[in-house]
């Protein structure tokens, strides 16, 4: 019984090849872009992790410490609630450093290290709003032996500010697509199987049971799914090497996208035949 259902969803689909190039071609827009909002979203959470490392302050020291001061420092800097972690940057640490980003040795350019050791203290991210900054800043600078605490306040802000913007038109924009997306194949869906009716009756007539009837149906969704997957799975190779080859970009992707494609495919399809079925039984 089970082999004849799945024989017979696939002669469905063999039966009607527009109606199921249709279904096919939307569920495989349709995961296009889940896809893509998925890959987005990924590369945004990468995004916020680079911004939450820019949520950092530099604690620079009056002179050249002691390793005894070097740990109460650090001890002291990290007792602050809104610091993660305190990094110390020695003289020598501070002139390779300078080279590498400035290309120019401290040393031949004033005739010795003037650069003074420091802190690189990591903030919580939840502290990056004005009032919690500064506060954060003027406490680290009231233990003795800081000499000034810098801090690119109105840059981090900014950043933070127009990211949160980002995350909240991107995850509008996914909902109102996926939203559509769904509408879209549950009606190409239930159009199909419109134009199924006749075949539906007969069966009815000769006394083909519901279960019956809609395990076809099924079968022909799960069938309609893995294709969508299939093309959805092809485009999208085909958009990211576009975006590779043009803009230069260079985006990560798991080696088992396809798969998830394919199985969100199979699901969409047999959840979209589900739905259009159930109307007409």
């Amino acid at each position: 019984m089970i082999l004849f259902i799945i024989a017979e969803g696939l002669k469905n689909l063999s039966r009607s090849k527009l109606a199921g190039f249709v279904v096919i071609s939307v569920i495989g827009v349709a995961l296009l872009i889940g896809g893509w909002f998925f890959v987005v979203t990924m590369e945004l959470r990468d995004s916020s992790k680079y911004f939450e490392s820019l949520t950092e302050v530099e604690a620079f020291l009056q002179d050249n410490p002691s390793e005894d001061s070097v740990e109460r420092l650090r001890e002291e800097i990290l007792s602050n609630p809104g610091v993660v972690s305190a990094y110390y940057v020695s003289k020598d640490e501070a002139e390779a450093i300078f080279l590498q980003e400035v290309g120019e040795d401290v040393n031949s350019l004033f005739g010795e290290n003037i650069l003074p050791p420091s802190f690189r203290i990591q903030l919580k991210p939840e502290l990056i709003v004005p009032e919690k900054i500064d506060s954060v800043v003027n406490s680290l600078s009231g233990i003795s032996g800081i000499d000034e605490v810098v801090v690119q306040r109105d840059m981090i802000l900014t950043l933070m500010r127009y990211q949160k913007i980002v995350w909240i038109v991107h995850i509008v924009l996914g909902i109102a697509a996926g939203i559509s997306s769904l509408i879209l194949l549950f009606n190409v869906t239930r159009l199909s199987i419109l134009g199924k009716m006749k075949s539906i009756e007969v069966m009815k007539l000769v006394g083909a049971t519901n279960s019956f009837i809609k395990g076809q149906f099924l079968i022909e969704g799960m069938v309609t799914g893995i294709l969508g997957g299939v093309l959805s799975s092809l485009l999208s190779m085909g958009f990211l090497s576009f975006i590779e080859s043009v803009a230069g970009l260079s985006i990560s992707i798991p080696g088992s996208y396809p798969i998830y494609l394919i199985a969100a495919g199979c699901l969409l399809g047999m959840l979209g035949s589900n739905f259009a079925i159930r109307r007409y039984l």
